[in-house]
């Protein structure tokens, strides 16, 4: 599990800290970084695309590949450090046959006092039909989950912002050392690319240096035993494209690319492609936000109350 939330912070790392470097053109990139990384305040817009291609496809995984292709998924985001809050819309639209969902789902979440907050209303929108008949009383309140009470986060007291910050940290050190010829220029964007060794290099460092901070010791065995894992993988996979492209508006990052293909083969027949772009556009940095959700003038139930409101069975 540790691993696993090592290599997620390792892909948000590289989401933000890829546009900081390349010298000249670099250079430029690295002022928008810092603009974006010390920033107020600033408004987000992420879309995620993703197509699957499989070959010698078995026909029943056919509907579940084609519902991949066509699901739709973006966020609107509206970021305030002085607060440290931060809300979010989820949007998702998918189908497969006969069935269809298309679910916006808006949430506010307390980074300081590790707390989230969702409308009901939304939830009501969205989930009414698997959530059966919902009591009136339930109407126009915001659910107040506490990060603190979830089961095994007490346990583990991990400090994610502390975290990231060092993820992000290790990889602009990390891009210090990269090849220039890993940097170009193309049209309006700074492009940023990564193979396999740097994936390699990169988790060793992730490893290493926020091993503690989860709360597991890194050895010299488990690092490896990361390398072999890779190793592995890459007998199956192939990295096409990995790289991160960044569009500026003066200092400022405007938008930002991650494109990733990869092809894969498992020698017995599955082999394919998966591609994935996630391309975010930012704005309003430094300037006014206004959250729609506010829980001051809300009335909140906590978890506990939304069962009891739910009745039995929930």
């Amino acid at each position: 599990m540790k691993k696993l939330l090592i290599a997620v912070l390792l892909i948000g790392a590289l989401f933000l800290a890829a546009c900081s470097e390349s010298k000249s053109d670099k250079e430029t990139v690295a002022d928008g970084f810092d603009q974006l990384i010390e920033a107020d305040t600033y408004e987000a817009t992420s879309v995620v695309d993703l197509n699957v291609d499989v070959e010698n496809m078995d026909p029943f995984m056919a509907p579940y590949i084609d519902m991949i292709n066509n699901f739709e998924i973006s966020a609107d985001t509206k970021y305030d450090g002085e607060r440290e809050m931060q809300e979010t819309v989820l949007n998702m639209n998918g189908q497969m046959a006969p069935m269809s969902f298309d679910v916006s789902i808006p949430f506010l979440q307390d980074m300081k006092n590790q707390t989230m907050y969702v409308e009901t209303d939304s939830l009501i929108e969205n989930f009414s039909m698997m959530l059966g008949m919902i009591p009136e009383d339930l109407k126009g309140k915001l659910i107040k989950i506490d990060m603190n009470e979830l089961e095994g986060y007490e346990e583990e007291q991990i400090n994610y912002e502390d975290i990231q910050n060092q993820a992000i940290e290790v990889v602009n050190d990390y891009f210090d050392e990269k090849d220039e010829e890993d940097f170009s220029k193309e049209d309006d964007y700074y492009v940023v690319t990564f193979d396999e060794e740097d994936l390699k290099n990169l988790m060793e460092r992730m490893m290493n240096e926020l091993g503690d901070e989860l709360g597991e010791e890194v050895t010299e065995e488990d690092i490896e035993q990361m390398k072999s894992d890779i190793d592995e993988m890459m007998e199956y996979v192939t990295i096409n494209t990995l790289e991160v492209r960044n569009k500026m508006d003066g200092d400022y990052i405007e938008n930002q690319i991650v494109n990733m293909d990869f092809s894969f083969d498992d020698k017995e027949g599955t082999a394919g492609d998966i591609q994935m772009a996630v391309d975010t556009t930012y704005q309003n940095y430094n300037g006014d936000i206004e959250f729609t959700i506010d829980p001051e003038n809300s009335e909140v139930i906590d978890v506990q109350e939304l069962e009891s409101l739910m009745g039995p069975g929930f």
